[in-house]
């Protein structure tokens, strides 16, 4: 049995296949993190680090709801980034760039809160 390495960028394919099948339901789960970054103030005036973005459906969705808070995503797949890009209507305050996780291209103390 082969192991996916889970480091790994996603390909076109998996990255629309993840669009469509598996971003409905994560984007669904979002409301707890909403309330908890609500709760810290993060939503009034903060900068927000989205870890692992895929195509920014949540990213893009708090900024809709969140119309002073500032949101960078970050994600491994070039192509998901792509996607996040292409859907982003509030370029001024939102920002996504392709990057590992485990080695975050962003100075520390750049955010006010972060999630995953």
């Amino acid at each position: 049995m082969a192991v996916r390495d889970i480091t790994a960028p996603y390909s076109r394919l998996t990255s629309k296949l993840y669009d469509r099948m598996v971003a409905p339901s994560v984007s669904a789960m979002a409301e707890p993190v909403e309330h908890t970054l609500l709760n810290r103030g993060s939503l009034d005036h903060g900068h927000v680090l989205d870890v692992g973005c895929g195509g920014g459906q949540i990213s893009l969705g708090l900024a809709a709801r969140h119309p002073r808070v500032r949101i960078t995503g970050v994600d491994l797949s070039v192509d998901q980034i792509r996607r996040a890009q292409r859907r982003n209507e509030w370029p001024e305050r939102v920002s996504f760039t392709t990057g590992d996780a485990l080695e975050l291209p962003f100075p520390d103390a750049m955010f006010d809160a972060v999630f995953s």
